[in-house]
């Protein structure tokens, strides 16, 4: 990267292209670090930039036979029809090669994760409509059940391939011995209104995900103008250091972990960020993510910059780090080493925040959904608290902060905004109201604060008319280490209530009273923090489930508030009885 020439995003037509540049600058340089399981040993091996994009254009001739006749590409066609649909992500690294396979051949990718069930898998496929399927091989003969076309609906029928996982050292070998590898010419190359994903969001309010389409340009916005020029590197003071002492040719040398498959958009954008960067990275073979045994230990040998990590696997660390062990005090250490643990797509605990920061571990969270990249950061200190933002200057012009209710505002993102998804305005106008709800917290260093507090759709209204934000109220509640969530009712009601789930291993250490005394303090305390018409009456309006009854969860992670209400509809009754 040259310091005193920065790129814009408009000298790039192309992921692709992006990738091209990277490797051309740092082509014996290393790019990923991979997780390989043989027999029950774990090995990590290595790969160049070089290597990935010589396996990739080998892989791009042969499955560009297969690929291509099905696909018509034209340059400004934005549906979602064009997408080579991936299913069942087992491996990170065989991920990578998919991707990047995918796009060389000028296709749109479209990654569907392996634990969405049938139903979901086949509204996903339905939604997106690709002309191709490939399936890992597991997934093809277990799930698939080996067959070449799957249906969807009445009338979709779509051809199926197995992508056998490769033998990496065998590509390295024949791509390394072949004297000239022709590149692909199967298509012309991209242009920056082309798909380059179609996005899978977590369907934290439906339980079904949707897709959302998402250009170059959006994404190289992002990287470029949003993440590369206002230092979303995790620097120390970073609104106030100047851009050339931040970019550097250290920067190139680090390693990042990404922890969660490449199958999340928030994964892929990761990946893509360090490989602009001219870093390298550590990815783990299979999911649900690693434990943080496996985790540490990996950054232990690899000495990384960052660990990025979803919100409920940042939850368990802080648990672990609690544990009075000898391998929690050596995670401590190794935590230390980094500049920070990075995370975002869904709020993140108080109670892991106050932990974390008292083992002095930095954490960035990022404001990211599947509609738009990374929008908002912070790095949590002592003015910034979890789930509060500042935005770039650069992306002001394009946001509002549109009154919603009392001292609440909705995010609207104006249709004119470079780094927006294709299609995804929601108001006539064309605009994107985000559905997410911030309150104003005043200033840091001229830039104002934003605390996310909750969403439009999570709002309910009480039977007096005062309108309800039920995040508010449990955020706070779960900032008692024995509820693991819980969920405020009191739609059309006279009051509110609250359902608790206990985090079993930790509520068993108490006596039943004192168990109860604990969550009953945690929300007298909850109440004092939220205006007076969300307070909930203890113990009469509290339900505390059984240790062996838990509250569903969307892909996020996040409580399934639609399936609560069925679910425990005798339960609500009772309360309000």
């Amino acid at each position: 990267m040259v310091l005193e020439d920065l790129p814009n995003y408009t000298d790039y037509e192309s992921i692709i292209q992006l990738f091209e540049i990277s490797v051309k600058q740092h082509k014996e340089r290393p790019f990923i670090h991979y997780q390989q399981r043989l027999s029950n040993s774990l090995k990590y091996n290595t790969l160049t930039y070089g290597e990935v994009d010589r396996i990739t254009t080998y892989l791009a001739n042969e499955w560009g036979p297969v690929l291509l006749p099905t696909t018509t590409v034209t340059a400004n066609d934005n549906h979602p029809t064009q997408c080579i649909a991936s299913l069942g992500h087992e491996s990170s690294i065989q991920s990578v090669l998919i991707f990047f396979t995918v796009l060389k051949l000028g296709l749109p990718y479209y990654p569907i994760a392996r634990w969405s069930t049938e139903p979901v898998t086949r509204h996903l496929l339905q939604l997106g409509n690709p002309s191709y399927v490939i399936a890992t091989e597991s997934y093809f003969k277990t799930q698939l059940g080996s067959s070449t076309t799957i249906t969807v609906g009445d009338n979709l029928i779509l051809p199926v391939k197995s992508w056998k996982e490769y033998d990496i050292d065998h590509l390295i070998k024949i791509t390394t011995t072949e004297k000239q590898l022709a590149k692909t010419h199967f298509v012309p190359s991209p242009s920056p209104d082309d798909i380059v994903i179609v996005a899978v969001t977590g369907g934290t309010t439906t339980g079904f995900p949707k897709a959302t389409i998402r250009n170059h340009r959006s994404f190289l916005y992002h990287l470029i103008e949003i993440s590369l020029k206002n230092q979303d590197l995790g620097i120390d003071d970073a609104l106030q250091q100047p851009l050339s002492t931040v970019i550097n040719k250290s920067i190139t040398e680090e390693v990042h972990v990404i922890t969660a498959p490449l199958d999340r958009s928030s994964s892929i954008y990761q990946f893509l960020f360090s490989m602009l960067l001219g870093s390298s990275v550590l990815l783990f073979r299979h999911d649900p993510p690693s434990s943080w045994d496996e985790i540490l230990a990996a950054s232990k040998r690899f000495k990384p910059s960052w660990i990025f990590a979803a919100p409920f696997q940042i939850d368990k660390l802080a648990d672990y780090l609690e544990q009075k062990t000898e391998s929690a005090q050596t995670a401590a250490t190794v935590l230390k080493g980094l500049k920070g643990l990075s995370t975002g797509g869904a709020p993140l605990r108080l109670s892991t925040e106050r932990k974390l920061k008292a083992q002095g571990v930095i954490i960035k969270f990022v404001y990211a959904a599947s509609e738009f990249n990374r929008l908002g950061t912070n790095v949590l200190d002592n003015v910034l608290g979890a789930n509060r933002f500042i935005f770039p200057d650069v992306a002001m012009p394009y946001l509002l902060f549109e009154p919603f209710d009392q001292d609440m505002y909705q995010l609207v993102v104006k249709n004119n905004y470079p780094g927006l998804a294709t299609k995804v305005g929601n108001r006539p106008n064309g605009d994107f109201a985000t559905s997410d709800l911030f309150v104003a917290h005043g200033q840091h260093r001229s830039h104002p604060i934003w605390t996310l507090v909750g969403r439009t759709n999570d709002v309910f209204t009480i039977e007096n008319g005062k309108r309800i934000c039920p995040t508010r109220m449990e955020s706070e509640v779960l900032y008692e280490d024995i509820i693991q969530n819980c969920m405020l009712l009191g739609e059309n009601k006279r009051c509110c209530a609250l359902l608790v789930e206990l985090a079993a291993d930790k509520a068993i250490k108490y006596s039943p009273t004192d168990m109860m005394n604990k969550v009953y303090e945690a929300v007298r305390r909850a109440n004092e923090h939220v205006p007076s018409y969300y307070a909930v009456s203890v113990p009469n309006m509290v339900y505390v489930l059984p240790l062996n009854k838990r509250l569903p969860l969307t892909m996020k992670s996040t409580v399934f508030r639609i399936k609560v209400k069925s679910e425990f509809y005798q339960e609500i009754e009772q309360l309000y009885n």
